[in-house]
């Protein structure tokens, strides 16, 4: 089970927003990580904000965030979904 965690914080560091979710039956950090990284965008979005700057601890993920080629590891279409949606 991962857990999903999300904190938006304005340029002062002002917590400005926050998520929460329970993903049942994913274990692996980098997919959770993954998945975490979409929901940070999507609740940035739905706050107006569109000029945003993701921190993590997956390291694995935040580099395939950073990425220009197309990402053909099994996070790959969540990879891309974010990318898509910055």
């Amino acid at each position: 089970m991962g857990d999903i965690g999300v904190v938006i914080r304005n340029e002062e560091g002002a917590v400005i927003g926050a998520y929460a979710k329970r993903k049942l039956g994913i274990m692996c950090p980098i997919i959770v990580e993954a998945y975490a990284a979409i929901s940070s965008i999507i609740l940035a979005q739905q706050m107006g904000f569109y000029n945003v700057e993701i921190e993590g601890d997956a390291l694995g993920a935040i580099k395939k965030l950073q990425g220009v080629e197309k990402d053909m590891s099994p996070i790959g279409t969540l990879i891309d979904e974010a990318k898509a949606r910055k």
